[in-house]
């Protein structure tokens, strides 16, 4: 496909960054070959009416044959694991360390996400950093989230010792097994949302 000048630009697993002759920059998601077409229209009319600040909008797809590709907004700050670790095709190196700040508005952003979508009845199967993606100061779910590391080396100690206790306490109990032990995502959200910062409390 020309607009992913041939696929050159990776910017996360099996996404590739394009252009659209308009103009604008997107993000272009290959899916597998095996997938039959009635159930890739299927998957293509759920995507297109998701409509939340937290999710990736959809504003394209195509079928070439076998091949499926899924068109969306373009993450002008790229995922969250190339901002953490880097070396996804974009930047190989990561960037500077986020603050704890942005670390908590990026994991509310990201639960208010998957409230909206198990709203609709829908699943995540594959949270990952590679799977939340930020545009400038706002995050949202590009497709099931693991957690990496609450606290990162990097921060140093500029992060209160508390929150972050609170932070393992609120990843663990999504960890519970088996998975009905776990709590409801508005639970959680609520959780987050009590580590966000005073002035982004809204």
């Amino acid at each position: 496909m020309s607009m992913t000048a041939n696929f050159s630009m990776p910017c996360g697993t099996y996404v590739f960054r394009g252009t659209l002759k308009t103009g604008p920059p997107v993000a272009i998601k290959r899916l597998g070959t095996n997938l039959p077409h009635q159930e890739f229209l299927t998957k293509v009319s759920t995507i297109f009416g998701l409509k939340h600040e937290n999710v990736v909008k959809l504003l394209h797809y195509c079928a070439d044959n076998d091949q499926h590709f899924l068109v969306y907004e373009f993450a002008q700050q790229g995922s969250l694991y190339n901002i953490l670790y880097g070396g996804r095709g974009i930047e190989p190196e990561p960037r500077p360390a986020l603050s704890w700040a942005q670390r908590i508005r990026i994991g509310v952003g990201a639960a208010r996400g998957l409230r909206y979508l198990h709203e609709k009845n829908l699943m995540h199967y594959m949270i990952a950093s590679d799977n939340v993606s930020v545009f400038d100061d706002v995050n949202r779910l590009l497709r099931t989230v693991s957690v990496h590391e609450i606290v990162d080396a990097k921060l140093k100690a500029d992060y209160p010792p508390r929150a972050a206790e609170r932070m393992a306490e609120i990843a663990c109990s999504c960890l519970q097994f088996p998975s009905n032990l776990s709590p409801e995502m508005s639970e959680v959200l609520n959780s987050l949302e009590e580590l966000l910062p005073l002035d982004s409390q809204s």
